[in-house]
């Protein structure tokens, strides 16, 4: 889900070679779910690009993906997104 919110909102802009790995779930003392996810991407544009100006396109991404998760479990879950840019060796692991 995250990743089809992600290009969504990017469309070609970000290559597909994108990263999406979950840090975390937890269900909160308020019994909301917590989810923590990081993006990553090859280049500090794709970076620039996928959080946007003033952080519009993450917010869009973090939004959109809260609406596909609320259709399928029934329930609005707190969403953390960190963006980073991978390593030459993380970027070899995800090609090969």
């Amino acid at each position: 889900m995250m990743r089809e919110a992600v290009f969504h909102r990017t469309y070609e802009e970000v290559p597909h070679l994108l990263s999406v790995e979950v840090k975390g779930v937890a269900r909160q003392s308020c019994g909301r779910e917590y989810i923590k996810f990081k993006l990553g991407v090859s280049t500090e544009n794709q970076q620039r690009l996928l959080i946007g100006t003033k952080g519009r396109n993450i917010a869009f991404i973090k939004n959109s993906f809260i609406t596909q998760y609320c259709k399928y479990k029934g329930e609005k879950p707190d969403v953390e997104i960190q963006v980073s840019i991978l390593d030459k060796q993380q970027l070899r692991v995800e090609t090969s």
